[in-house]
């Protein structure tokens, strides 16, 4: 399941338009700031909040894109999510690890 959702969001973010997420590299920066965050990192002058908050819109977005579509997919190709859903904490994970 984590490589399915991992695999979305990676695909999601190589077609992101934006010059911010245009390659993957810059995507991978700003979502491991978030991961950093998340982990207790204090938060600095040197801390891009703007390049985490995309990475974090970005995965919200896939993630309900997901959501949205998958009851239209064949039963092979759904996600199953928990009952109680998961954070956009760790839908990021996969994408940074």
């Amino acid at each position: 399941m984590k490589s399915r959702i991992g695999t979305a969001i990676a695909l999601a973010g190589a077609l992101a338009g934006t010059e911010a997420n245009a390659d993957g590299n810059a995507l991978l920066a700003q979502c491991q700031q978030v991961a950093r965050v998340m982990d207790g990192a204090q938060v600095g002058p040197n801390t891009d909040m703007v390049g985490a908050g995309q990475c974090l819109g970005m995965v919200e977005g896939v993630r309900n894109t997901i959501t949205l579509l998958n009851t239209a997919l064949p039963q092979g190709y759904r996600i199953c999510f928990p009952d109680k859903g998961i954070t956009n904490g760790q839908a990021e994970s996969p994408l940074v690890f």
